[in-house]
C-alpha cells in the first residue's frame, strides 16, 4: 500500500470559483489566485479544496499545493511518467508534442489515468518550461 504523500501547501485568497484538484494560476493580485481559463497558463500549483463564488465575495483562503505530489484531475487518457501541462480547464493534459511548441509543465503523473476526469498523482514541478523541440 503507498504510503504518504507530503507537500508544501499555502494559503491564497481566490478570486474565482476553483474546483477541487483542479490547476490554478495566479491572480491578479499578491497572495491570491484564480482557476485556469486557457490552454497552457502558467501554474500556480493545485487547489487543495473547493471555493464557490459566494466564497470570493468573502474573501475565502483556500490551500494550494505548489510542490510534492498532488491529486489532479485528468483530461484525457495519460501514461504513467508523462510530462503534464493544464488545460483551458484546470484539468491536466499531455504537453502538446509539437515541435517548436513552449509548454508550461505543471509535472510529471505518477499513475496512469484512463479517462477524462480520472484522479490520479502529479509530481509537482509547477513553473517549468519546456521547448518541445528540445528533447
Amino acid at each position: 500500500m503507498p504510503g504518504m504523500n507530503y507537500g508544501l501547501d499555502k494559503g491564497f485568497q481566490v478570486q474565482t470559483a476553483v474546483t477541487k484538484f483542479l490547476v490554478v494560476k495566479h491572480g491578479t493580485a499578491d497572495q491570491t489566485c484564480t482557476a485556469v481559463t486557457t490552454l497552457n497558463d502558467a501554474p500556480l500549483g493545485v487547489a487543495q479544496e473547493a471555493a464557490t463564488a459566494a466564497d470570493v465575495t468573502k474573501g475565502r483562503i483556500i490551500d494550494v499545493r505548489l510542490s510534492g505530489i498532488a491529486r489532479c484531475v485528468a483530461g484525457a487518457a495519460i501514461t504513467r511518467g508523462t510530462r503534464v501541462r493544464a488545460a483551458a480547464s484546470g484539468k491536466v493534459v499531455a504537453l502538446s508534442g509539437t515541435a517548436g511548441t513552449v509548454d508550461n509543465v505543471v509535472g510529471i503523473t505518477m499513475m496512469s489515468s484512463a479517462a477524462d476526469g480520472d484522479h490520479f498523482d502529479v509530481l509537482l514541478t509547477p513553473g517549468v518550461t519546456v521547448n518541445t523541440a528540445v528533447s
